[in-house]
């Protein structure tokens, strides 16, 4: 059965009308390459403003990534762009101020995972949302990189005259993202939607969405301690199109609410809809985003599992 990965590269979009993060596009891009190891169909929505589009192509072409798909998409266009943008306007101190958190949380780029997913929609496949920065040093260890014995490594090559050469190794866990692990994934889910889920760290404000829509959900989710993330999701399922169409309802429901002051990160919907249809969702649970080489690692105490190890361990268990 065919599998396919669905993602985006806006990369380069900081502040309005998107307040993207800085300094992503090589990141992203050479990420990507990596995630392309999973052996598997991956489509790739960018825009052609900012270099995005030819500087994923050339990554495409100089790396030989045959299974990766670029399409163009206009963030403009997203059902999402307008409402939202009239909302963070309007309610500046929080949504487009600087010095608070929220500016660089691109919540109508973030909200078009369901979107993509829809467009890429069909019976009969496995189909994930997979982010396209996750295969970074900040979450996998370098123990999983082909190339953490080269000279010039561990100073991520600034040294020598051709970083440009080298700098995408650092991005690429060919040990973590290869076709065994999505072989493995696609077994894990069986008839379900994976959801990956944090455990005793919740940074998102469920109860400032429950009070916004006027509806109980949130002491579900904190008493669950499952915390879902963004970072990948989906299966072979008819409950993906259920997730996908309750998503895009709450996102609307959120938008059009009169009082026009408030939008939140994807993390809060997902969570609302998981505990609201539990049935639907194949859970993975983690402790932390870090892994053993981290230099945090031994202040964080408890007994960790992090999150890198869902593409690398037998999973279920």
């Amino acid at each position: 059965m065919n599998t396919k990965l669905v993602t985006t590269y806006f990369s380069a979009h900081y502040g309005p009308p998107y307040w993207g993060k800085r300094s992503r596009n090589e990141w992203y891009a050479y990420s990507l390459i990596s995630i392309c190891g999973l052996g598997v169909d991956t489509i790739c929505y960018t825009d052609n403003t900012d270099g995005g589009y030819d500087f994923l192509q050339s990554v495409k072409e100089k790396h030989n990534l045959n299974n990766l798909t670029i399409k163009i998409f206009d963030l403009q266009s997203s059902p999402f762009q307008d409402r939202i943008y009239k909302i963070r306007l309007n309610n500046s101190e929080k949504f487009n101020n600087e010095f608070h958190p929220f500016y660089t949380l691109p919540v109508s780029i973030y909200w078009l995972k369901w979107h993509f997913l829809n467009m890429e929609y069909e019976d009969g496949i496995y189909l994930y949302w997979i982010d396209a920065g996750l295969s970074t040093g900040a979450i996998f260890p370098y123990s999983l990189n082909p190339y953490k014995d080269e000279p010039g490594f561990k100073v991520k090559y600034k040294d020598g005259e051709n970083h440009q050469e080298h700098a995408f190794k650092e991005f690429i866990f060919d040990k973590a993202f290869n076709l065994e692990s999505m072989e493995r994934i696609n077994r894990f889910v069986e008839d379900k939607v994976l959801c990956l889920c944090r455990q005793n760290i919740m940074d998102n404000d469920y109860r400032l969405l429950e009070e916004k829509i006027q509806e109980p959900f949130s002491d579900q989710v904190i008493q669950s301690n499952k915390f879902p993330v963004g970072a990948m999701f989906g299966g072979n399922t008819l409950y993906l199109k259920q997730y996908i169409d309750a998503f895009t309802e709450m996102a609307n429901r959120i938008l059009d609410r009169p009082e026009q002051d408030y939008v939140c990160t994807e993390q809060e919907i997902m969570g609302y809809i998981h505990v609201k249809h539990p049935e639907w969702f194949k859970d993975w649970t983690f402790t932390t985003f870090y892994n053993e080489e981290s230099e945090i690692w031994d202040t964080l105490g408890g007994e960790l599992k992090p999150f890198y190890k869902f593409f690398t361990n037998s999973l279920g268990q």
